[in-house]
């Protein structure tokens, strides 16, 4: 498929429309400046998303595929960007301050990641361009996060439902379904 003798790849993510893979490249010799590239499958030549001196990771591409959401630290703290997957365009910062994981249900213009004690449902216009319009705080965050470059949980398809590893002694899993409405039932019984 790919195989550069100096360059590992990680995480590749297809793109909603399954044209394409986009992944986390680092060069393997010096195991630094992770970049963001995109393959399509009926190309044999990568493309460069996003290639600067910070580590770029976490790539998620959106639900339109127009759009790709990473990890970037540019500004010295870990945020979450957005920019155009392929064509012109610059990063817009939609974390403020500490951002990381973002993941994207396939419908609806969401986007969400962890800031460090949340987690937060980001929504955005993006026509003509890509822009944040609003940042909701939905949880706590006390769950596990990811050891290697990528997300350390997930979104259903339609952002419903979340899957997140909690640190626990016992090796037990917890599936909650209809998050929406048992975060809501326990706000309500805390306001009592």
């Amino acid at each position: 498929m790919f195989a550069e003798a100096n360059e590992d790849f990680w995480e590749a993510v297809m793109t909603p429309n399954g044209n394409g893979l986009v992944m986390q490249r680092e060069n393997a010799s010096t195991g630094t400046a992770e970049d963001i590239v995109f393959r399509a499958l009926t190309d044999t030549a990568l493309e460069i998303v996003s290639a600067t001196r910070a580590q770029e990771t976490q790539a998620r591409p959106s639900p339109d595929g127009r759009w790709v959401a990473f990890q970037s630290n540019a500004s010295g703290v870990n945020q979450v960007v957005v920019q155009p997957l392929r064509g012109p365009g610059g990063q817009v910062v939609v974390s403020t301050g500490f951002g990381t994981e973002p993941v994207s249900p396939r419908t609806g213009n969401r986007l969400y990641y962890r800031d460090g004690t949340q987690f937060v449902e980001v929504t955005y216009t993006a026509t003509p361009q890509f822009a944040v319009t609003s940042r909701t705080p939905f949880f706590p965050d006390p769950f596990v996060f990811a050891p290697s470059p990528h997300a350390n949980y997930d979104v259903s398809p339609d952002g419903a439902t979340f899957l997140a590893l909690r640190p626990t002694e016992s090796a037990r899993l917890v599936f909650v379904h209809n998050w929406r409405s048992e975060l809501r039932r326990q706000l309500a019984s805390r306001r009592r």
